[in-house]
């Protein structure tokens, strides 16, 4: 118990500040304040320390500080994800285009669109990468409620979501290389959840993380999160939305 103690406070004492927060030096660091977050409710409905922990390491790989990532990286369908605003903050920030990525909207019905429009140095023409409101309505997106009946952001946000899923299009076929391949949150909440797996009956939970207690969990704690591992019974893997619908260059089909 002593040796226990002794281990949290000189993990308390080795956290640093620097001029973009919170500067982390091992796990146990990151997972105390993925705690702190999570008991603050900034880490979203429902979500856990383990949870809160993969997004804050997926978005320091990006370069992001800590809470950034909270706000960019999200956790759909057991894969990290990316908000599409983040997407275009990133591309931006790492200077890979000569020209944009621009976004907005036009057309009217169902030719309206959400675009984004950008030319990479590394590529000989711009590019204009868009969907529309009828792509949105063969893929049953346009006027979208939720099971209970509530409004899903293609009712509340028409415009935006248009946005988003052009940025996502361009994001898988142009930018994987600058967002670790990761897909666009918004595009893969639209997706529809794989089909649950069986697991083996009787299997095991898997052992407490020494690591994790070392942290400051407790056993109960560090129980629970071995638990929630054993349940999870759904496949990580999305299904790929298929790439058949046309985008356009600037004055010229993208083959």
């Amino acid at each position: 118990m002593a040796n226990e103690v002794a281990v949290t406070q000189r993990a308390v004492a080795s956290v640093e500040m620097g001029n973009r927060g919170l500067r982390f030096t091992s796990l146990e660091e990151m997972y105390r304040f993925a705690r702190y977050v999570v008991s603050a409710g900034l880490g979203g409905r429902e979500a856990t320390a383990e949870e809160v922990l993969v997004r804050v390491q997926v978005g320091m790989e990006l370069g992001f500080s800590p809470m950034r990532a909270l706000s960019a990286v999200h956790v759909v369908e057991g894969r990290a994800t990316l908000d599409y605003k983040a997407v275009l903050a990133k591309i931006r920030e790492v200077g890979i285009c000569d020209q944009g990525p621009l976004v907005g909207n036009d057309g009217t019905d169902d030719d309206r669109v959400g675009y984004i429009e950008f030319k990479r140095r590394d590529l000989a023409e711009p590019i204009r990468v868009q969907f529309s409101v009828a792509q949105a309505k063969v893929a049953k997106l346009w006027g979208k409620m939720t099971q209970s009946g509530k409004p899903t952001p293609w009712v509340l946000y028409p415009d935006d979501m248009l946005i988003a899923r052009a940025v996502g299009r361009a994001n898988n076929r142009y930018f994987s290389d600058v967002t670790m391949g990761l897909r666009v949150t918004e595009e893969a909440r639209d997706i529809e959840p794989a089909e649950p797996r069986d697991v083996t009956p009787g299997t095991p939970p898997p052992e407490p993380d020494p690591l994790l207690l070392g942290a400051g969990g407790s056993q109960q704690e560090v129980g629970h999160a071995a638990e929630q591992q054993t349940q999870q019974v759904q496949e990580a893997a999305l299904p790929h939305e298929p790439d058949d619908i046309d985008s356009k260059w600037f004055g010229r089909e993208e083959q």
